[in-house]
């Protein structure tokens, strides 16, 4: 199964804070269901602050408790929230974390890290400048 790929611009909360953009963490599901992204972890509370929105721009922004279901081979709890819709999260795979692990894994040699000169392979062993390569 593969994760809802639906993005989003929520308006600010208040003339102190910015827009959110936000893209739904939730398996694939009807465009008529809310898509949902965790803003913040709150786990001390049990679960985390969520955004959800509709295709028609509706918006909350508000604390849920986590999803209290596990995943019986692995042991893995769902990393979504109570009575979430469709599969839990070890059920689907996001699409563009795929894509960017295959292209990093085969067409990149390397690739830099913020604020830093020096690239790492994507096996975490340092190698030369790309000057010196």
């Amino acid at each position: 199964m593969t994760q809802c790929t639906a993005l989003s611009k929520l308006p600010s909360l208040d003339s102190k804070s910015e827009a959110l953009h936000v893209k739904c963490e939730l398996d694939e599901h009807s465009d008529d269901s809310q898509h949902a992204q965790m803003l913040r972890m709150e786990d001390e509370r049990g679960g985390g602050t969520w955004a959800r929105w509709d295709s028609a721009g509706n918006a909350t922004i508000g604390f849920l408790s986590w999803c209290d279901v596990t995943d019986e081979g692995e042991g893995e709890g769902c990393g979504l929230f109570k009575s979430h819709p469709a599969g839990h999260s070890w059920e689907f795979v996001d699409p563009t974390l795929e894509a960017l692990s295959n292209l990093l894994a085969g067409d990149v040699p390397y690739v830099f890290i913020p604020n830093d000169r020096y690239p790492i392979r994507c096996d975490d062993e340092p190698v030369s400048s790309p000057e010196e390569a």
